[in-house]
């Protein structure tokens, strides 16, 4: 579990050295110490003076220049009030993903919802949305109706009586099969989860 605090630290300072990086600092589970086994890493990066719509565009290429970018996906819905992007830099977990909220003052609503849709990669909002599922099932947490959402689109209406680990079996089935050189570490390490 250190594993998580280590690569956080890691990544806070990589970010902090970014010239335009005002602030950066650790929010969710790791800043209130109650993480788990399917804690994710929750950054705010503060870009004041920069158009952070613009600056989070940037990141997966500037994390390319130092860390493995298996996948990198936006939140498309919360743009143009937030600009969120989902990097995995760990195929040995997969929930071990970075989720950095790109800020500044004055907040440079500069993308829209669909601008920011149109970065996004389909395979990888998949790969994103199963490990948030996936780890709310383990959580004891209801996600049926996003794993429905999620099923629907790539294997069509689900089976009548088809349970929740059963359809994120099935869209584990879909990942794999859809899975590129660069995503086949993080594909496997979902398996010992389903």
């Amino acid at each position: 579990m250190q594993h998580i605090v280590a690569l956080a630290e890691e990544l806070c300072n990589f970010l902090s050295a970014l010239p335009e990086v005002k602030r950066c600092e650790l929010y969710g589970s790791l800043s209130r110490g109650n993480y788990d086994l399917y804690s994710d890493i929750d950054i705010m990066v503060d870009v004041s003076g920069t158009d952070n719509s613009r600056f989070v565009t940037r990141l997966p290429q500037i994390f390319a220049q130092r860390y493995n970018v298996i996948f990198y996906d936006y939140a498309a819905s919360l743009a143009p009030d937030l600009y969120v992007v989902t990097l995995a830099v760990d195929g040995d977990n997969p929930f071990r993903v970075v989720d950095i909220n790109c800020t500044a003052t004055p907040h440079c609503p500069g993308l829209s919802q669909a601008q920011v849709a149109a970065l996004c990669s389909p395979y990888a909002h998949a790969l994103k949305m199963l490990s948030v599922y996936l780890k709310q099932l383990l959580r004891g947490q209801d996600a049926h109706g996003g794993i429905v959402n999620l099923y629907t689109p790539l294997l069509g209406q689900p089976r009548a009586g088809a349970g929740d680990m059963d359809m994120l079996r099935e869209i584990y089935g879909w990942v794999k099969e859809h899975a590129e050189t660069r995503h086949e570490g993080l594909v496997r390490s979902f398996a010992q989860f389903l």
